[in-house]
């Protein structure tokens, strides 16, 4: 069993940031799309249980080719935070074969609904940090800012916690401090309700 232990950070001023990875010289990945559709089981209410469950659409930008590359499909699902400072939780992610529509379909054929979907443009790192390979992922999300989450994946429990101070310790080091717990569903979601408070 994999746990996912990352941390999300509202990315306002990057300066420190951005000049900490300029200074060791780390390579971005290309951009990445992603959109992520994301339901509502029909038994649970996942808001209340703390559970995800997607359908991610993914395709890498590719600016010197005419043609857009394909996208791949996968269907995710989180379970329930297991930390209260880094967002820790079992995952579990599957790649599909098809037209998303056809899955969208089943989907609600079994009762599932539909919530919103989220798009954003990603980019990626990785930087070694006390014997860690930690991920960095810079995220465009529309339209609610860009974020930077740093990552790593352990295989035991009791990885968890050496995990969770590797990563706090190396937002500092970044300089990044406004630690955002809320998913990018959740912002959204937030965003969209605001709009239609205004109006």
């Amino acid at each position: 069993m994999a746990y996912e232990v990352e941390q999300k950070f509202i990315l306002k001023n990057g300066d420190t940031f951005f000049e900490y990875l300029k200074e060791h010289a780390v390579e971005w990945s290309q951009y990445v799309e992603e959109k992520d559709t994301y339901f509502q089981h029909p038994c649970r209410d996942f808001s209340r249980t703390d559970e995800a469950f997607r359908i991610r659409e993914r395709r890498v930008e590719d600016l010197l080719r005419k043609s857009p590359r394909k996208w791949e499909t996968f269907l995710t699902y989180k379970g329930p935070k297991l930390d209260t400072q880094v967002k820790t939780r079992e995952e579990l992610e599957l790649p599909l074969t098809g037209e998303v529509d056809c899955w969208v379909k089943m989907l609600a054929n079994l009762g599932f609904r539909r919530v919103e979907t989220v798009e954003k443009v990603r980019r990626k790192t990785w930087y070694s940090w006390q014997d860690s390979s930690v991920e960095i992922s810079l995220d465009e999300v529309h339209p609610v800012g860009n974020f930077v989450e740093l990552e790593l994946v352990v295989q035991e429990k009791w990885e968890v916690e050496e995990a969770r101070e590797k990563i706090l310790s190396f937002a500092q080091e970044l300089g990044l401090k406004e630690v955002e717990r809320r998913s990018y569903l959740d912002l959204i979601l937030s965003h969209s309700s605001s709009i239609e408070g205004r109006k």
